[in-house]
C-alpha cells in the first residue's frame, strides 16, 4: 500500500519526538498451570506439545485454539486445561521445551571439555545449536515461522540468559584464548549470529543443516569473532562429539487426528483501496496501528482501538483490512520494504568504499533511525509472526545476500577464498539475528554505538582472508 512504509505515501511511525531512553521489551509470558507427576499427564502434555507443533505449522497461531489442540492430541479439553491455562501457554511451553534441551546439552558439554581452549570449546558447542536433541526441524521452523518473536523470548528469557552466562563463563576461565572484550557481550554476539545463520536454515527448509560444511561456517563465524589476531583458525581435527538422541516425532494417531480438523488461517492480506480517499483512510488506519503498537504490546490491539484512534468506524477499517492482523502485518511489510530500499541505498554506495565502511554501511541498515520510531519498530520485530512479511522478508534477504557477494568479489584478495554467496548469507543473517536480539533485549547498545562495532567486528573477522 502506498501509505505503508516504503511505499509511496507517507511514512507512517516516524512521528517521533524526544523519547525516554529505550528498555528491554517485555511481554507476559504464560506459564503451564502444573506440571505432570505421573506418566499419563506427562503423556497427555506430550501429546498435546505434539498438537501444538503440527497446527502451528498448518494454520499459525493466531488460528490456533484450546479445543482444535484438544482434538489434534486425541485428549479432553479438561484435561489440557488441567496443564495449560490458554493457547499461549502451550505455545511458551514448546518453545521453552526447545530451550531447555539447549541447556542441558550445552552444560554437559562444557563439562565434558574441562581439558580443551577455547577453539576445541567453540567447535564443540557451536555443535550444540545443531543437535537433533533440541528438536526437530519441523517444529524448530513452526515456532520461528508462526510465532512472535517476543513471545518466544518472553518464554525462553530465562535459558537464553543461562546458555549466554555458560559461554561467558566459558571465555572468562579461557581468558587468554579469546578477545579482549567484555565476555558477556562476547557470548551474546557469537551465541545469536550462530543462532541467526541455523535459523536462516531452518526457514528456507535448507538440507545444509546436517552437512559437515555448515558445521564448518558456523565454527568460522563464531571463532573468528572471538579469537585474538594471531589465533590458529582452522577447525579441530578430532571428531565432533556424537550428537544426543533425537526427541520422537508426532505418534501415526496424532498425525491422523491433525488431517480430520479442517486447515484455516487468519487472512492477513490488505484490500488495495481504489481511490485517492480510500488511500487516505487506509494511511489512516496503518498511522493509528503504529501509535498504539508503539504505546503498547500487540495482544492489546483491537479493531475497535484501530478504529477509534484512526477516527473511523469499525466498517470503514473493515473496507480495506479484514482483520487486525491484516493491518499489523502491512505495517510489517512496509519496515521490510523500507529496509529493501536502505540497503540498495547504501549498498550501492558501498561498492567503492574501504572494505571495513562497506561492512559498517551493511550493518547501519539493521540499525539505522531512518526505518521510523524504534519503539514500533522492536513492536513489529517482536509481535509479528515471520511469516505474514515473508514474500517481503526473502526479497529483501535475497538482495542482500546478492549485494554482499557482489562486494565480495570485488574484494578478492582481502576476503577469504570461499564461495561468495555462502560467505554473504551467513553475514547477512548473523548481523540481522544480532541487531534484532539487541533491539528487543539490549537498545542502549544501539545508542551508545556497540552494536555498531561488534557487527563490523563479527562481519569483518569472518570474511577477511
Amino acid at each position: 500500500m502506498a501509505g505503508a512504509p516504503g511505499g509511496r505515501g507517507p511514512l507512517v511511525g516516524q512521528r517521533h519526538p524526544a523519547r525516554a531512553p529505550l528498555v528491554p521489551l517485555t511481554v507476559d509470558s504464560p506459564e503451564a498451570r502444573r506440571r505432570p507427576r505421573g506418566r499419563a499427564g506427562r503423556e497427555i502434555v506430550e501429546a498435546v506439545l505434539q498438537a501444538a507443533s503440527l497446527s502451528l505449522a498448518r494454520g499459525g497461531v493466531e488460528a490456533l485454539t484450546t479445543n482444535q489442540l484438544a482434538r489434534v492430541a486425541g485428549v479432553s479439553v479438561g484435561s489440557l486445561y488441567r496443564y495449560f491455562p490458554d493457547k499461549h501457554a502451550v505455545v511458551a511451553e514448546l518453545a521453552r521445551s526447545v530451550e531447555r534441551r539447549g541447556l542441558e546439552l550445552a552444560a554437559s558439554r562444557v563439562e565434558a571439555l574441562a581439558g580443551a581452549d577455547g577453539r576445541a570449546g567453540t567447535w564443540e558447542l557451536v555443535g550444540v545449536l545443531l543437535d537433533p536433541a533440541l528438536g526437530t526441524a519441523d517444529t524448530r521452523r513452526a515456532l520461528l515461522r508462526e510465532v512472535p518473536r517476543a513471545w518466544i523470548q518472553a518464554a525462553t528469557r530465562e535459558t537464553d540468559a543461562a546458555v549466554e552466562e555458560l559461554l561467558a563463563s566459558f571465555i572468562r576461565s579461557r581468558r587468554e584464548d579469546f578477545r579482549a572484550v567484555d565476555p558477556a557481550r562476547l557470548a551474546f554476539v557469537a551465541f545469536h549470529a550462530v543462532e541467526g545463520v541455523i535459523e536462516g536454515a531452518l526457514l528456507t527448509g535448507s538440507a545444509s543443516l546436517a552437512a559437515p560444511w555448515f558445521r564448518e561456517e558456523l565454527f568460522q563465524l563464531a571463532w573468528r569473532y572471538a579469537a585474538p589476531d594471531g589465533a590458529l583458525v582452522e577447525s579441530p581435527t578430532s571428531a565432533p562429539t556424537p550428537p544426543a538422541p533425537a526427541p520422537e516425532g508426532p505418534t501415526a494417531s496424532i498425525l491422523a487426528r491433525l488431517l480430520e480438523v479442517p486447515a484455516s488461517r487468519v487472512d492477513t492480506e490488505p484490500r488495495p483501496p481504489r481511490s485517492a480517499r480510500g488511500q487516505r483512510t487506509a494511511d489512516r488506519v496503518l498511522a493509528a496501528t503504529s501509535d498504539l503498537l508503539a504505546e503498547g504490546v500487540y495482544e492489546a490491539l483491537s479493531v475497535r482501538k484501530i478504529a477509534a484512534r484512526a477516527g473511523l468506524s469499525v466498517g470503514a477499517l473493515y473496507r480495506y483490512f479484514p482483520s487486525r492482523e491484516a493491518v499489523v502485518a502491512e505495517l510489517a511489510r512496509g519496515l521490510k520494504r523500507r529496509s529493501r530500499a536502505l540497503l540498495e541505498e547504501r549498498l550501492g554506495g558501498a561498492r567503492a568504499a574501504p572494505f571495513r565502511d562497506a561492512i559498517a554501511a551493511l550493518v547501519r541498515i539493521y540499525v539505522t533511525p531512518d526505518l521510523g520510531d524504534p519503539t514500533l519498530r522492536r513492536a513489529v520485530i517482536g509481535q509479528v509472526p515471520r511469516r505474514w512479511t515473508e514474500a517481503d522478508t526473502r526479497e529483501t534477504e535475497a538482495r542482500a545476500v546478492a549485494g554482499v557477494a557482489e562486494a565480495i568479489r570485488a574484494r578478492a584478495g582481502q576476503v577469504r577464498d570461499a564461495d561468495p554467496e555462502r560467505l554473504a548469507f551467513f553475514v547477512s543473517r548473523a548481523i540481522e539475528s544480532v541487531a534484532q536480539a539487541t533491539v528487543m533485549l539490549h537498545p542502549a547498545w544501539i545508542e551508545d554505538g556497540l552494536l555498531l562495532e561488534e557487527c563490523v567486528d563479527l562481519a569483518v573477522r569472518y570474511l577477511r582472508a
